[in-house]
């Protein structure tokens, strides 16, 4: 009876041990598959991130407008241009408020007079400049690369688009615009669940106009 009861006890252990082992090991894919999720995102990263993939938005679609030979498709991509016009100034504001540096500021010669801007700026080809973002919280704190996108990012996938034949830009330009408001619905879904009341306000008013832009695009696709 003592033999049963020591080789019970001993099933039991292991058990209990395997089922530790593989909670573990899920934490772990979860994380390694999900990295935004390892730690919380700071202010300035968050509005540095919008604003990268803002632009990389707005710039794509300016290409799209000129460029594709769909009319629904060109109508789509200026509103989207005009829409991203916008939500880079509202990011614009709130980073003045929080006395944040965002990255790729354009100079008065990447803008047009309507406040469109131009495909490729001088900013955007140089890819050396320092990205550096500052919050409060921080002090001065290089922003670098965080979720696969800086600079130099947006300006390859940029050029990419920029250089491909009218047969092959509309999939290529839909299939990227898709990922990138994505990525900022998901931004502004943490930024929604922020404790702080003006990057919670400002995430909430403008994640349902990004994700009433994705379900536009992914229409297209």
């Amino acid at each position: 009876m003592k033999k049963y009861f020591n080789l019970f006890y001993i099933a039991g252990f292991l058990f209990l041990m395997l089922t530790a082992v593989f909670a573990s090991a899920s934490t772990m894919s979860a994380r390694i598959n999900n990295p935004a999720k390892q730690e919380s995102i700071t202010t300035a990263q968050l509005l540095g991130q919008l604003y990268l993939y803002s632009n990389q938005a707005m710039l794509s679609a300016k290409l799209a407008a000129d460029k594709s030979s769909d009319a629904l498709l060109k109508k789509q991509s200026a509103e989207l241009v005009d829409r991203h016009i916008q939500f880079n100034e509202a990011i614009r504001l709130l980073a003045k408020d929080k006395k944040v540096d965002l990255p790729m500021s354009l100079p008065d010669g990447g803008q047009r007079p309507d406040g469109r801007v131009d495909s490729a700026p001088e900013n955007l080809r140089d890819t050396t400049r320092t990205q550096k973002a500052t919050s409060e919280a921080e002090g001065d704190k290089k922003l670098g690369r965080m979720n696969g996108v800086n600079e130099a990012s947006v300006t390859e996938e940029v050029n990419r688009l920029k250089a491909l034949s009218a047969a092959d830009f509309n999939k290529a330009y839909l299939a990227s615009a898709v990922s990138v408001q994505q990525k900022l619905s998901a931004l502004l879904s943490d930024g929604a669940a922020s404790s702080d009341k003006m990057i919670k306000s400002f995430s909430k008013k403008q994640l349902s106009a990004i994700n009433a832009q994705l379900r536009k695009m992914e229409k297209l696709n």
